[in-house]
């Protein structure tokens, strides 16, 4: 626990210990969005994506979410024995998630969440639940004062956020900030970011972006808008972004877990016109069109190429965020089950639902569950010779789909079989 001197203060209707202790890591200021996920049944309302809206509290930034009245605040209370810990919900503490981490963001916390089960009304552990960046890459709204090892170059009425990071890129720098009319290429920040009304000055190359406020700045990373990475930097951003890409675009980005995962996405902004279009390959070699419709790949390994179209100025824009997800493993079509849709033989993600069709006409829709089973486990059809029904094993392993009798190898991701 972080050293600081201990005062009270009232915060909602409820009186809350207060650390004045502040964040000790320069290295990683958190983000101004973050999301969370994880748990498909408990409190999922509370699974979406969170701002920092107010000045901190506890020497922690306080995020409100974006589709509920739920907000993530550091505290402590007398609920849970004045043990300081993050919260997610209301004010109270008395149900939602909490977790017992002092990380100066909430995107920065490693601890085991805890959520309220209303059916037991009990706090159960989930391994499930993270917070992550929704925005990788844009730390937020800064004091100018809180960039670290900053180069001032001034660009005018001309400036852009993109022109600022592709500025700082070629410098060398990680970080680029634009504060009205300056772009300054830094290599941290030393704080937490302040909620975004500080920083709404309109950016004078492109008013629909914006560039910090009169003693702020616009904090991004500079892998924003890079034309392809092999670094697991946590999103996929167009070339140019947040300004718009040119045509005759060509970029590859290699996305890499481990073998007990598949890659989740996010479109957090998505204006990709017809013609052009990201195309995912999971190392099954099975490729496909990325988009809204594509939630999550089949395995933990993928290649996504883009390419805009060359006949046309490219005048789009994405933003797609990925993160780990467990998975349930494959269904194979065997025996008396005629089709499994959707049909791809990879793995089926955490909350993910798969249709099982039989030879006989019936069928049965499953869903892959948090601890990493289908909710249904069978038998799911009649073998088309007579025989009994079919019925599924499940194992930890990483077995090829449509070979079960290949040997497993301990600690790799779970398979399911219909043999």
């Amino acid at each position: 626990m972080e050293p600081g001197t201990v005062v009270t203060a009232i915060f909602g209707t409820l009186c809350l210990v207060v650390l004045t202790s502040h964040p000790t890591s320069a290295q990683d200021p958190g983000c101004q969005t973050v999301r969370i996920s994880g748990s498909t049944s408990l409190q999922s309302h509370l699974m979406t994506t969170y701002t920092i809206r107010d000045e901190p509290f506890n020497g922690r930034p306080v995020y409100k979410s974006n589709t509920t009245n739920a907000i993530i605040y550091y505290a402590s209370t007398p609920h849970h024995g004045d043990i300081p810990a993050w919260f997610v919900g209301q004010t109270d503490g008395q149900t939602g998630l909490y977790v017992e981490d002092s990380s100066s963001a909430a995107n920065n916390i490693e601890g085991m969440f805890k959520i309220w089960d209303p059916n037991t009304r009990e706090w159960k552990d989930d391994p499930y639940v993270k917070i992550t960046c929704a925005d990788p890459g844009y730390f937020g709204c800064f004091y100018l004062f809180h960039l670290r090892n900053a180069h001032q170059i001034a660009m005018g009425s001309r400036i852009t956020v993109d022109r600022c990071i592709l500025t700082c890129l070629k410098r060398g720098s990680p970080i680029a900030a634009v504060s009205q009319r300056t772009c300054l290429c830094g290599s941290d920040v030393n704080s937490y970011s302040r909620p975004s009304v500080f920083c709404t000055t309109p950016c004078g190359g492109d008013s629909t972006q914006t560039c910090g406020g009169r003693n702020e700045a616009d904090v991004y990373q500079t892998f924003v808008g890079a034309c392809g990475y092999r670094e697991a930097t946590g999103a996929i951003y167009s070339p140019q972004y947040p300004g718009t890409y040119r045509r005759n675009e060509n970029c590859t980005w290699e996305i890499s877990f481990d073998p007990d995962k598949v890659i989740k996405f996010y479109y957090n902004v998505w204006e990709v016109p017809a013609g052009d279009r990201l195309v995912i390959t999971d190392k099954s070699g099975q490729s496909r069109t990325l988009g809204p419709d594509i939630d999550a790949s089949w395995t933990n390994e993928v290649t996504v190429n883009f390419q805009s179209d060359r006949s046309t100025q490219g005048d789009g824009k994405f933003a797609v965020q990925y993160v780990a997800m467990g998975h349930c493993g494959s269904i194979r079509t065997t025996g008396g089950i005629a089709q499994v849709l959707p049909m791809h033989g990879g793995n089926f993600a955490v909350g993910q639902r798969a249709t099982i069709r039989c030879t006989e006409g019936t069928e049965t829709v499953v869903e892959c569950l948090q601890d990493k089973v289908f909710n249904v486990t069978g038998p799911y059809c009649p073998d088309s010779t007579g025989r009994e029904p079919t019925t599924p094993m499940t194992g930890t392993g990483n077995a090829t789909v449509g070979d079960p009798g290949k040997e497993m190898t301990a600690g790799q991701g779970p398979v399911v079989w219909i043999v």
